[in-house]
C-alpha cells in the first residue's frame, strides 16, 4: 500500500512541478490578472488537500487491514 501511495505523490509532485515551469515564468505572471493569480494558488490549494486526504485514507485503510489481519489470525488459532 504504502508503495503506491508513495507513488502517487511523486506524480502529484511532479505534476505540481510541470505546471509551474509551465505556467509560471515572469513574462507570464506579469501578463496576469489578481483573479487569474487565485485561481492558480486556488488549484494548488486542491492540488494539495487532494494529496493529503489521499495520503490518510491510505494511512487508514492500511491500519483496518492490519487490525483486520490480527483478527484472520485470532480466528485461526481458534480453528473457526
Amino acid at each position: 500500500m504504502k508503495n503506491a501511495v508513495d507513488k502517487f505523490e511523486d506524480s502529484v509532485n511532479n505534476v505540481k512541478e510541470l505546471y509551474f515551469k509551465t505556467v509560471c515564468d515572469e513574462e507570464m505572471l506579469k501578463c496576469m490578472d489578481a483573479d487569474t493569480l487565485k485561481l492558480m494558488q486556488a488549484s494548488m490549494d486542491v492540488i494539495d488537500a487532494s494529496l493529503e486526504l489521499t495520503v490518510k485514507q491510505a494511512k487508514t485503510i492500511e491500519e483496518v487491514n492490519n487490525k483486520l489481519d490480527v483478527l484472520v489470525q485470532k480466528f485461526e488459532t481458534l480453528g473457526a
